[in-house]
């Protein structure tokens, strides 16, 4: 067995495949089912990790692959928000600029300018990542109960915003140090 083909990237990967299974359980109007996966979806982002670190199994693809799944995860169901006018387009536009920024930095980085790298998120890239989860959740909530949150929505939403941008922020000067050969972990 390869050593890459694991339960911890199973997982992963499991969270990948979930994003057109609850899409589609969304527009198919199931959305106590569309949360549901979705919420086995966040799950498997904290059992990969544990197992992984527990069963010794970590992988550098598994390194990657998981916040690759975090990122297309988000994105695609705050999409379904914005298109609901759940979030704003404002804060989904700086969802999808932060995780389309990290993402297209695996191919410029890897296969482009064959650089290596690792991927050690500190505290306020996993704590947005998983108020964004939480988000996402109290949103499909809102879609099911036909209501909208108010006042600690806006206030959960600009501070989720703000932790955005700081990613967004400090990314940028890690990936050139990375580019140029003077670091090797995005953090």
């Amino acid at each position: 067995m390869n050593h890459w083909l694991n339960l911890p990237n199973f997982l992963t990967v499991g969270r990948i495949f979930a994003i057109p299974g609850i899409v589609s359980l969304w527009w198919a109007n199931l959305l106590g089912y569309a949360l549901a996966v979705a919420l086995i979806a966040f799950l498997t982002d904290f059992f990969d990790g544990k197992l992984a670190r527990k069963l010794q199994q970590i992988t550098p693809l598994g390194c990657i692959l998981d916040p690759v799944a975090d990122k297309l995860l988000v994105t695609s169901l705050f999409l379904l928000l914005a298109y609901e006018a759940i979030v704003p387009f404002a804060f989904f536009a700086l969802v999808v600029l932060r995780n389309a920024s990290q993402l297209l930095s695996i191919p410029i980085l890897l296969w482009w300018k064959n650089i290596s790298f690792k991927v050690k998120p500190k505290l306020i890239p996993k704590c947005a990542t998983a108020l964004s989860f939480v988000a996402i959740g109290l949103g499909f909530l809102q879609k099911i109960q036909g209501t909208h949150f108010q006042g600690l929505w806006t206030v959960f939403l600009v501070a989720l915003g703000m932790m955005e941008l700081y990613i967004l922020v400090t990314f940028w000067p890690r990936f050139a140090q990375i580019y140029q050969g003077t670091h090797d972990t995005f953090e």
